[in-house]
């Protein structure tokens, strides 16, 4: 009964997520957000600046941020449009050479077995009849006819990110406050206490590993898109910096972003500098070559254990995010899949899901968030190097 009421709770409230979508996407974003100008307010309030002039602070630093990146994008999308029909007819050009070699292959096989081939006989017909430049005027026509939706809804976010700064040490007290329990004395009961105090270390174990991921995999983001525009500016390609963006925000989608970017990159590569295949290839290879370096071995090796998820459940939780939110369930996939994990390591009664879904031993896994576990193996390794101490002083010099 008790897994088939938690089942039931768990389609409402994905229900109510995907209905209620317009308010949670932004107040999930304000959250993020928050933490990650935590770091900044925490500064300032050393220096002693009214908490209200720290949060106008970190929103106006926002707002520039967004205004730069729009008149970024704004210029570098209209300049893209203006030379597209460029690429376009070097595109159409080459389907239509590829086309007309199998239609000389296809006659030549039909000569042999017998067969005439229909004069209307082609395999890219729709691809050379699609008008690409159509696609990319209603492309940008529909994101201008977005561009109110967008403001309201970043509207309700800066609402919501200006209340959760202001009031973000009070509701993580109202947090612990929920969960405590008092006896007929009005003293807090020795069980709620420990609950108050478990869920206040997940909340700031969650805000923590939020900031240190963030952090992270922004750095990280960078490093990738400054390779990526390095590497194509050796070669002269254009819209360096387009490309780089697209690297840059594209990493942030596990697994399948670093696939699309390179995709993207290189088709718009082929239509600058085909029939050049040395430079086609080279571009390929080279955004393979730095997303595979970067994603598969400096950034685990920078992360850690800390972040480790099980590769099939980071798949199926882009899949279920993106269902939830679209392409913004896409970028946040990895950081909600971390808070559920924090939330199942501290819950004796979740541990065996987090099992599942972790890509450490539970043992490793639990260390990861559990004060106590720390402190319990960083005594037993203190305890070995003090032993070994003792037996080196009495060996001599190799003890020294």
């Amino acid at each position: 009964m008790t897994v088939g009421i938690g089942i039931l709770a768990l389609i409402a409230v994905c229900f109510v997520l995907k209905t209620l979508s317009s308010i949670f996407i932004p107040l999930v974003l304000a959250l993020f957000l928050a933490i990650f100008f935590v770091p900044l307010l925490n500064k300032m309030e050393k220096h002693r600046i009214p908490r209200i002039v720290g949060v106008l602070i970190a929103v106006l630093i926002l707002l520039l941020l967004i205004l730069i990146l729009s008149l970024f994008l704004l210029n570098t999308v209209t300049k893209f449009a203006v030379e597209f029909p460029k690429y376009q007819e070097k595109i159409q050009g080459f389907y239509y050479g590829l086309d007309q070699h199998l239609r000389h292959f296809a006659e030549q096989l039909g000569d042999r077995i017998g067969y005439d081939i229909p004069d209307t006989f082609s395999l890219f017909s729709v691809v050379q009849n699609f008008q690409w430049g159509d696609l990319i005027s209603g492309g940008l026509n529909s994101i201008l006819n977005r561009s109110f939706s967008f403001l309201s809804a970043f509207t309700v976010l800066l609402l919501f990110l200006i209340f959760v700064m202001s009031e973000r040490v009070m509701i993580q007290d109202r947090i612990k406050l929920a969960f405590l329990r008092k006896d007929q004395e009005g003293n807090p009961t020795p069980e709620s206490l420990k609950k108050s105090e478990t869920v206040g270390f997940i909340v700031e174990r969650i805000s923590k590993d939020t900031l240190s991921y963030l952090a992270l995999k922004t750095v990280i983001s960078a490093m990738t898109g400054l390779c990526v525009g390095i590497a194509l500016s050796v070669i002269g390609m254009d819209f360096v910096p387009l490309w780089v963006a697209i690297a840059f925000s594209f990493n942030f989608i596990p697994n399948i972003g670093s696939i699309v970017a390179v995709f993207i990159i290189s088709t718009f590569g082929f239509a600058q500098f085909s029939p050049n295949w040395g430079i086609v290839a080279y571009i390929f290879f080279i955004n393979i070559a730095i997303e595979f370096t970067i994603g598969n071995w400096l950034e685990p090796m920078i992360q850690g254990k800390k972040f480790d998820l099980s590769p099939v459940v980071v798949f199926f939780a882009l899949l279920f995010w993106s269902w939830m939110w679209g392409i913004v369930g896409m970028f946040l996939a990895v950081p909600l899949t971390m808070l559920i994990k924090i939330v199942l390591v501290n819950v004796p009664a979740l541990r065996p899901i987090d099992v599942v879904i972790s890509g450490v031993p539970e043992e490793d896994s639990q260390s990861l968030t559990n004060p106590n576990r720390l402190k319990e193996k960083a005594a037993a390794a203190w305890r070995v190097v003090c032993e070994k101490l003792k037996v080196g002083k009495n060996n001599g010099k190799n003890g020294k």
